[in-house]
């Protein structure tokens, strides 16, 4: 008659996980581009406060929702969560089979969408095991990692003290029927989500993309302005949007002007510049930090002021992209009147040397680079021996030609964004505003 009795409520549990309202958070995110010539191929997500992120394919929208009511169809993982008894104790123990190693965020959820118990975790690919407390009821266990998404239904029925019996009823990461029915008329990226958490949106189409930032508090439809930014060797660039101008977010690596012949900045670019020869030269150049070609994507490429300079003698040979230009100091001067004097929201959040001193750029980087501006620290080349200073330090971006060759300059060390001089003949990186 108890076992009888223990079924019985067993399956009302069950029943109950389909018909107990949720009272849980779930909005519906959107993208189109405002110009019906463009399509947008994808969207980059990122949960700044979750340090999670997942991508958005074609025709698809983000669901976000903070008990994980909608998985990611593209992105499941079925039978990687295993939930399990500890007779010694009354916690649980939970297995879980991550398909990447990362960060993720481990939650358990009443039936009722409240939450529980919640761990960050740097999860390892293959199995993790975790020792959770958790009272007599039905919950829902779910991990949110990096790309993926998985979640499971268990019942506790606590029988004594120290002893907790675990129902694994299902997982819920396979697609049944009335899923994939659903996905063809309404496809879902989904994501972990809070209320106050900040996003950041990197959308794509082609090789350009725009980068903007969002606290969503309500479902959306957004209509993406795409900013094509592609220069002279055909490499397209992100951009984001401060204060009204349009910003590149990488460093410039063209080794070509954007003009119509699409000219050579220097005449022999497969070429690589000793220390004497680069100190020397009196052509436009540039070069890898290092000679290192890898090191393009990430630095960008270093050039002297006469690559820069150009463009007076030349109005036709462009270093920048097409419809961008070189900023003057009054424009970066500008920028960092926008942010206050800090120069931390348009830092990286890596590669920075370590400051002790609140408020400077290597301080608690993780609260850097809010704009998503992406100044690295990357390196340079002196002007008047022709060697390579060692990244880490600052961040150098050459401005317009005058009668003093300057550069806006970012340190490790420092708050804001500042002037220096340089010799021609030095090799900094570049950065370019839209006209």
């Amino acid at each position: 008659m108890k076992n009888n009795l223990l079924k019985l409520v067993l399956l009302s549990i069950i029943l109950g996980f389909s018909s107990v309202k949720s009272f849980a958070l779930e909005y519906i995110i959107s993208f189109a581009s405002d110009d019906l010539l463009i399509e947008i191929d994808s969207v980059k997500v990122t949960n700044l406060s979750k340090s999670t992120t997942v991508t958005v394919p074609k025709a698809y929208s983000l669901k976000l929702s903070d008990v994980g009511t909608g998985l990611n169809n593209l992105n499941s993982y079925q039978n990687s969560i295993f939930v399990y008894s500890n007779q010694s104790t009354s916690q649980i123990t939970a297995k879980i089979i991550a398909p990447y190693t990362g960060k993720a965020l481990i939650a358990i959820y009443s039936i009722d969408g409240k939450k529980q118990t919640e761990i960050n975790s740097n999860l390892q690919v293959g199995e993790n095991t975790y020792q959770i407390s958790v009272p007599v009821g039905s919950y829902i266990l779910k991990v949110y990692g990096n790309e993926y998404s998985l979640q499971t239904k268990f019942v506790n029925l606590k029988e004594h003290v120290n002893y907790t019996k675990i129902e694994d009823i299902a997982t819920a990461i396979s697609q049944d029927t009335k899923t994939s029915q659903k996905a063809k008329t309404a496809l879902y990226t989904s994501m972990y989500f809070e209320n106050g958490d900040q996003l950041q949106y990197q959308v794509f189409s082609g090789i350009s993309s725009v980068i903007s930032y969002d606290t969503p508090t309500i479902s959306n439809n957004y209509l993406i302005h795409v900013i094509v930014c592609i220069d002279g060797s055909g490499n397209g660039y992100p951009t984001v949007s401060i204060n009204g101008k349009k910003w590149m977010a990488e460093n410039l690596r063209t080794t070509r002007y954007s003009d119509i012949k699409r000219t050579n900045i220097m005449t022999n670019p497969d070429s690589i510049f000793g220390d004497i020869q680069w100190r020397e030269t009196s052509i436009p150049a540039y070069c890898y930090y290092n000679n290192d070609p890898t090191t393009a994507k990430k630095y960008g490429i270093l050039y002297n002021q006469l690559a820069i300079y150009s463009i007076v003698l030349d109005s036709t040979k462009n270093i920048c992209p097409k419809g961008y230009r070189i900023p003057t100091m009054q424009e970066w001067n500008q920028l960092s009147a926008y942010l206050n004097g800090s120069a931390k929201s348009i830092a990286s959040k890596t590669g920075w040397g370590f400051s002790l001193t609140y408020g400077h750029v290597g301080n608690n980087v993780n609260s850097n680079n809010s704009t998503g501006f992406s100044a690295y620290p990357s390196g340079w080349r002196q002007g008047a021996y022709g060697n390579f200073e060692p990244e880490g330090t600052v961040a150098y971006f050459w401005t317009p030609f005058s009668a003093i060759y300057t550069s806006a300059a970012i340190y490790y060390n420092k708050m804001g964004i500042y002037s220096e001089s340089h010799l021609p003949q030095a090799g900094l990186p570049c950065r370019c505003v839209k006209d």
